[in-house]
């Protein structure tokens, strides 16, 4: 029988130049009230700014014992990332995490609840057959906070399941909300295929769906940094990732032995016509129109819309 985890939730931290948001990071994380121990697994990929620096100046506490994961320059971690992407560093990370559970957070969002990591052990501890828990979150953009919108919009239930985490488009739950089972140990995970992904939130969030339920607290606990966001950039990079996006939905689908099929062909059909519309249309109302109408399925704001279609014939 193995020894029970020294670290019942650890903290997947990942940053790369992230020296501007950093700090708030790390605050969320050493103001988390807990009655267990936690550890920081702290994966910089290679900043170019201070960030890996700033990481330096924190100390342990009591609770909370901090990771910084050894990267030197042409390093092992260094030549496997130049050979698997920069989803390796996902990987890297969660595989030397040792705790009963993972918090997911990235170097430019931050938690705002103290309560956050105890309320999501305690649901996950009287409840075994989830998988994962998340909560609410609020969306920092153009130097406001505000609650998302899609999600205010889809509050009807707090308990997902594998087909809600089927949309490219939308996720019931967001990183820096999330805490999962660290059951990477004990399933046979595709992480030879997983670094090759377009993204790895969704593609995680459809893997342990498969494993449990899912299920999202009531209450706000963290900020998704938009900041920098650009909506006509978004729309390149969809445009550009077309062919990954249904590739990975084949995946999916062979990954499930075909279990959610007509889900994941409804989803492909929706993503091709979605990109060829938004690739071949050049007629400024009809595209403001078409986006206004998928605006919820494309998580997109009035803002937003408009901002693309003023840009549409440069994007």
């Amino acid at each position: 029988m193995e020894p029970p985890p020294l670290y019942i939730v650890s903290i997947r931290l990942m940053a790369y130049n992230h020296s501007e948001f950093i700090r708030q990071a790390m605050d969320g994380i050493l103001m988390q009230k807990t009655s267990f121990p936690i550890e920081v697994v702290v994966g910089d990929d290679f900043s170019t700014d201070n960030t890996l620096e700033i990481l330096k100046t924190y100390s342990n506490t009591e609770n909370i014992h901090i990771n910084i994961l050894d990267r030197p320059f042409k390093g092992e971690y260094w030549q496997k990332r130049q050979e698997l992407g920069r989803l390796y560093n996902f990987q890297n990370i969660i595989e030397n995490c040792t705790g009963k559970y993972i918090a997911l957070l990235d170097g430019d969002d931050y938690w705002t609840d103290p309560l956050k990591l105890q309320k999501q052990v305690d649901f996950l501890e009287q409840n075994p057959d989830y998988i994962m828990c998340g909560a609410k979150w609020k969306i920092l953009r153009n130097d406001q906070i505000k609650p998302d919108t899609t999600l205010e919009e889809n509050t009807s239930k707090n308990d997902f399941d594998t087909k809600n985490f089927l949309s490219i488009d939308y996720s019931p739950i967001h990183t820096s909300t999330v805490l999962i089972k660290n059951i990477f140990n004990t399933i046979s995970f595709p992480w030879e295929t997983f670094v090759k992904m377009p993204m790895g939130d969704i593609p995680l969030y459809f893997l342990l769906s498969l494993q449990g339920k899912t299920h999202r607290l009531p209450d706000y606990v963290s900020i998704y940094n938009k900041q920098n966001e650009n909506s006509v950039t978004l729309t390149r990079t969809l445009q550009s990732i077309e062919t990954g996006l249904i590739n990975l939905l084949d995946f999916f689908n062979t990954y499930s032995n075909n279990k959610y099929q007509k889900e994941i062909n409804a989803e492909k059909t929706y993503i091709r016509s979605t990109l060829k519309y938004k690739t071949k249309t050049h007629n400024t109302v009809q595209a403001f129109f078409y986006l206004v109408k998928y605006r919820k399925k494309l998580a997109y704001s009035f803002r937003d819309i408009l901002y693309i279609v003023r840009n549409y014939h440069k994007s």
